[in-house]
């Protein structure tokens, strides 16, 4: 009866515990969105108190494609980024290099900006900068990992005053199933960070 009793208390406890993080995370804005800048966008302006990504595409016409790719990949490497994928495509009149760049998001401002100063040859036709806000999502996440813990050293602390064989099973059972989802969470976690921490641009030259 006294372990029945704890657990309720526990459920209980994680329960409110559970809604004030999530309402918490929900007030702190609205769900995923995308936004694009205009052709006239030099800029981007880079959200801190937000989670927000950014992926962008960037098409660039001009006869000295090698050494316009080489130029944007070394200001790359100096940001401390790297080309995720490269791709050549050689054909009779023309030649086309695909460079995905995964960059340091406090650096995209400053890379934009090099890539801007290759518009004097009128050389780029298309670009564009999309963010999406996963917010929500992240808050959500960590709320739930918060609690998954919480619950966790609860159990543990159970684990430490049963009596019985069953008990010990079935406490040993609700562990499992939360370092599992405790596991998931943290992966989940650390694909976001990774997501916010470099931004994709994607340059066709």
């Amino acid at each position: 009866v006294k372990i029945y009793v704890f657990f309720c208390q526990i459920h209980l406890c994680l329960f409110i515990f559970s809604f004030m993080l999530v309402s918490c995370g929900a007030e702190s804005g609205a769900g995923d969105y995308s936004g694009e800048m205009g052709n006239d966008g030099n800029n981007v302006v880079i959200e801190t108190n937000r989670k927000i990504y950014y992926t962008g595409k960037i098409t660039i016409t001009t006869k000295k494609a090698d050494e316009v790719s080489n130029r944007i990949s070394n200001k790359v490497k100096e940001y401390n980024g790297y080309a995720s994928s490269i791709s050549y495509n050689d054909y009779e009149y023309s030649k086309t290099i695909v460079i995905t760049y995964r960059i340091p998001t406090e650096k995209l401002d400053s890379l934009l900006f090099e890539v801007i100063t290759l518009d004097k040859e009128k050389g780029i036709t298309n670009k564009s900068i999309t963010s999406t806000d996963i917010t929500t999502n992240y808050n959500k996440a960590a709320a739930r990992l918060e609690v998954l813990k919480t619950s966790r050293a609860a159990y543990l602390k159970a684990l430490a005053e049963a009596t019985t064989q069953g008990e010990i099973i079935g406490i040993n059972d609700k562990i499992e199933k939360i370092d599992t989802e405790i596991l998931e969470l943290t992966m989940t976690l650390e694909s976001y960070d990774n997501l916010l921490d470099y931004s994709t641009i994607t340059i066709t030259y």
